[in-house]
């Protein structure tokens, strides 16, 4: 009688860890059902910009290679005392990766703009930098950094563009 009483002691141990369990596994995934943008945020891993629409050049890719294809600026146009550039930053149509475009200073390395991750056949139109600069010729860097559309941790070749700000 004894050894009865032992043997349903541990069974209703053994149902108190179950059902503890189960609340908790109950209450973990009623939180992330309840809260979706932290579940895609963790998944996607990806700082898309809010900024990048469709591409306005529509027939700008029609030849396009296939590879990663990388936009030319060879010089761009500010105006004195404002922080605005319109610039068309691009990742072409058919790229298999994500851009994330970031303007430096050539000589001091100071960056003046970064973007999000760009996808493919959106465009930044109308980006703000970091600040203003005085009348007169910078020579530039455009970086582009890729991540892979299917793997967004996984980098890919990226490029170095030379562009020369003028700023009148």
């Amino acid at each position: 009688m004894a050894e009865e009483k032992v043997v349903k002691v541990k069974k209703i141990k053994k149902w108190h860890w179950v059902v503890a369990i189960l609340v908790i596994l109950g209450l973990v995934a009623g939180w992330f059902l309840t809260h979706p943008n932290v579940v895609s945020q963790v998944a996607n891993a990806l700082n898309l910009d809010p900024n990048a629409g469709d591409k306005i050049d529509k027939d700008a890719n029609k030849n396009a290679k296939k590879g990663i294809q990388i936009p030319g600026y060879p010089e761009i146009t500010l105006t004195a005392g404002s922080p605005k550039m319109n610039v068309a930053l691009t990742n072409p149509k058919d790229n298999p990766c994500y851009f994330e475009f970031t303007l430096k200073i050539k000589d001091t390395g100071e960056v003046l703009y970064k973007s999000a991750d760009v996808a493919p056949s959106k465009t930044i139109n109308e980006e703000t930098l970091k600040r203003s600069l005085d009348a007169g010729t910078y020579d530039a860097v455009i970086e582009i950094r890729t991540k892979a559309l299917k793997s967004p941790h996984a980098a890919m070749n990226g490029a170095n563009v030379a562009t020369r700000l003028v700023v009148k």
